[in-house]
């Protein structure tokens, strides 16, 4: 439901494009002095060619849409249970319901969430590990080596030279995983308040690891944290940090448990009355497909206006709280992973029967579809259908036991994860036949849609209204690669002032693939002008402030630092902000540690690892900056200025070996050198 990093970068880049086109697109400048009467603007547009750009040039700012970080800070406190408020967690739930509870720990749902390597199979775990083949990310070129230490579990990433000598290796832990083990499991560790997932899957299914799903594009490697989206859909709501998504306190829950699909229930365990409870089963259709659908949906989508990925309480309309749009027209021999109520309401049969025809119609939501026979999935066919009613070809029904799913649901590989065979849930007199398991997916082969339509009306349902909806269709057509009918519908959006944070942050990211810094922060201006404490506004707007803005406007950047830190401490790209602009203002024992602070919480802090070295080689301790340098080459092994700093510590420090190593990686790479963690260095790191 999220959109994939590779494929993020060419959407905001061709979003780019459509506003490069006209260069000149009015706007006001951001970067003068706070408090200013008004903005003053730009040079002209040029004459727009194309509907795209001839919407973007019409962009006007609202110069009242300003910031006040003056606002106090969230506040969230947990109930007395440990949740958050309003929850009581689904051990509270069994002295009344112990049956159920059972026989729903059994269910893949209940145990897919992120939980420590020890209390997964560990037989399934050694055997994975213990037989784990090596996984290439081919863009990036590097490698990834899962391997186990007794009851310890790491995975190496390394990249060799032509002539197979190592050249860069790096490992990392493994101390969870997310997912129940049935299908495919994802793994990650935990640093500071977040969890970091490692690029590599296992799928037990068919016994051997694959590249992770938001690996298959581009390569994040280490640098991405499992966020709020995620946990969403894969356990109960966890108690977080006030203001944050992603930040989280205590114990993660280990699945999803009762309250994602009945809703808060610390009123229930108090009075026991039905009427404060939601149970599914008494919704109307519509709604009772929607508590799936919260997960169960994949497309392009954005929360509604003031809502959060926590925020849905069933019983409500899906639409009031998400809004998705889905590919049109649908491939029918190709369907996304977690695509089932999309695939389900295109079904014939669902038409037919849309007031009765739900995820329930065969699925037992407190019964593990393992424990299930192949029999029991004909008896919601069996509701409308009889056997006498089928007319396939005998021989092609005798070769699936007569089973309706066999023939109707086709069993294939999800157009997005390689690793995994599912059921496709759109019901089809003939589908498609299954392709190759090795035959390219649709993202790799470059496939666009076509089209979209939003899901609401693939159920007959009306959106909620609202002035948001505009700006949601906009992000969607842009995601879908629908770039002039995106760009316009982002314009038009923005004249009402939504709040969709998606569509400010998608023309903030736009704004700067095309060197207009000015504009891109007016975006995230505008954007925390309606919501404050958005961690990718914040930040976005204090690094612009910060590189591009006179010095008048620096002290706006580091209120915003300081804001985005006093809500999440250890917030690791806040803290190197800060720091690394503490270091350039030479407050060297102020930057210290906060860049310390940084590194502590994220595992590719790179940035604040060469700000650290910097402040080594100012203090004359060489040794010091070549730790600090060898943690930045483990982050960033080929950028020019952390190698070459490290070469020349190492002949400092009379370690010719080391020194030697070094060259041989410039030597052997010095095609592919860059300044990734290292460009903003000043040129002179010593004083």
């Amino acid at each position: 439901m999220t959109t994939p990093p590779g494929r993020r970068k060419w959407l905001v880049l061709a979003v780019a494009g459509a506003v490069l086109a006209g260069a000149g697109i009015g706007g006001f400048m951001l970067l003068r002095k706070r408090r200013a009467a008004a903005h003053r603007p730009v040079a002209s547009p040029p004459t727009p060619r194309g509907p795209a750009v001839a919407a973007l040039a019409k962009l006007q700012w609202n110069p009242a849409l300003v910031p006040d970080f003056s606002r106090p800070l969230p506040t969230q406190s947990a109930s007395p249970s440990g949740h958050p408020p309003g929850y009581v967690g689904s051990a509270a739930c069994t002295p009344c319901h112990a049956k159920l509870a059972a026989s729903y720990q059994r269910h893949s749902m209940a145990r897919t969430g992120l939980r420590p390597m020890a209390a997964v199979d560990q037989a399934m775990l050694h055997k994975a590990f213990d037989g784990a083949e090596i996984v290439v990310q081919r863009q990036s070129g590097y490698s990834y080596r899962p391997f186990r230490d007794g009851e310890r579990y790491f995975v190496e990433e390394f990249a060799d030279a032509p002539d197979g000598t190592r050249l860069h290796s790096l490992v990392k832990p493994i101390t969870m995983t997310l997912s129940a083990g049935s299908y495919g499991v994802a793994f990650a560790f935990q640093q500071g308040s977040r969890v970091w997932q490692v690029p590599v899957d296992y799928n037990p299914q068919a016994g051997h690891w694959g590249l992770d799903p938001g690996y298959q594009d581009s390569n994040p490697r280490f640098s991405r944290p499992i966020t709020g989206m995620c946990i969403s859909c894969h356990s109960d709501t966890p108690l977080r940090r006030a203001g944050t998504l992603e930040f989280f306190q205590g114990e993660l829950p280990a699945g999803v448990g009762c309250e994602r699909c009945h809703g808060p229930g610390a009123r229930h365990a108090e009075t026991g009355a039905v009427a404060d409870i939601v149970n599914p089963a008494r919704l109307p259709v519509a709604q009772q497909l929607d508590v799936c659908a919260q997960c169960h949906l994949e497309g392009r989508s954005s929360e509604r206006a003031g809502r959060d990925v926590f925020s849905y309480r069933p019983g409500e309309p899906l639409h009031a709280f998400r809004h998705y749009y889905v590919e049109e027209p649908a491939p029918q021999d190709s369907f996304p992973l977690l695509g089932h109520s999309e695939r389900l309401v295109r079904s014939a049969c669902y038409q037919a029967a849309r007031d009765t025809l739900t995820c329930t119609t065969c699925h037992d939501p407190h019964t593990s579809s393992l424990d299930k026979k192949s029999t029991d999935w004909d008896k919601g066919c069996a509701k409308c259908h009889t056997a006498q009613s089928c007319t396939g070809d005998a021989a092609e029904r005798a070769k699936v036991a007569d089973h309706c799913v066999g023939c109707h649901m086709r069993r294939a590989t999800p157009a997005d994860v390689k690793l995994l065979t599912m059921t496709d849930h759109w019901i089809q007199r003939r589908p498609a036949p299954p392709g190759a398991p090795d035959a390219p997916t649709r993202r790799e082969r470059g496939d666009k849609a076509k089209g979209m339509v939003a899901y609401t009306t693939l159920v007959g349902q009306t959106p909620t209204p609202g002035d948001d909806l505009g700006a949601i269709e906009g992000v969607a057509a842009a995601e879908f690669g629908l770039f002039d009918r995106g760009a316009t519908l982002l314009v038009e959006g923005m004249k009402s002032w939504p709040r969709v944070p998606k569509a400010h942050v998608l023309l903030a990211q736009a704004f700067e693939a095309i060197g207009q810094p000015w504009n891109a922060a007016r975006t995230y201006e505008a954007l925390l002008a309606t919501d404050i404490d958005h961690r990718l506004a914040l930040l976005g707007y204090a690094r612009l402030l910060l590189a591009s803005g006179p010095p008048e406007s620096h002290a706006d950047a580091i209120k915003a630092l300081d804001r985005l830190i006093a809500i999440a401490p250890d917030d690791a790209d806040a803290l190197e902000a800060k720091g690394i602009q503490l270091m350039l203002t030479d407050q060297d024992q102020a930057a210290r540690p906060v860049l310390l602070a940084a590194v502590a919480a994220s595992p590719v802090a790179g940035k604040a690892e060469t700000a650290l070295a910097v402040l080594a080689l100012r203090a004359k301790d060489v040794a010091g900056a070549v730790a600090h340098l060898e943690q930045a080459r483990g982050i960033a092994p080929w950028d020019r200025w952390v190698l070459e700093q490290l070469r020349d510590g190492y002949r400092a420090l009379g370690k010719p070996a080391q020194q030697a190593e070094i060259d041989r990686v410039l030597g052997q790479r010095a095609r592919q050198l860059g300044r990734s963690i290292s460009a903003w260095m000043p040129e002179t790191p010593a004083k």
